[in-house]
């Protein structure tokens, strides 16, 4: 109730005010800010955002040769399938949901 004795207080100090009320999950900028507010002492609110991040555990590096949209990159660009006919089909039925724009897939 601290927060609404202060409210009432400055607000005496005005002639006339409005409040709207924003419920949490409609305002979560609003919702983390006060958290961060609530959490720093008196003269530390200089930083926004604080957030521990743990030790980096897993990296994982993605090649052109390992890359799904390779194999459609080639297809589209110069019309070379794969040579199993499985694949081929699977290959040329998706690669009509993509299209190539300025060398992007």
């Amino acid at each position: 109730m601290k927060y609404l004795q202060q409210v009432k207080k400055l607000l005496a100090e005005f002639e006339e005010a409005v409040i709207h009320y924003i419920p949490r999950n409609e305002n979560s900028r609003a919702d983390i800010l006060s958290k961060l507010a609530s959490s720093k002492g008196a003269g530390n609110h200089r930083t926004v955002i604080q957030q521990t991040i743990p030790e980096l555990t897993c990296v994982m590096v993605i090649t052109e040769s390992e890359d799904w949209r390779r194999p459609i990159v080639v297809y589209l660009e110069k019309g070379i399938l794969p040579d199993e006919v499985q694949e081929a089909r699977k290959l040329v039925r998706n690669s009509a949901c993509y299209t190539i724009v300025e060398g992007k897939l």
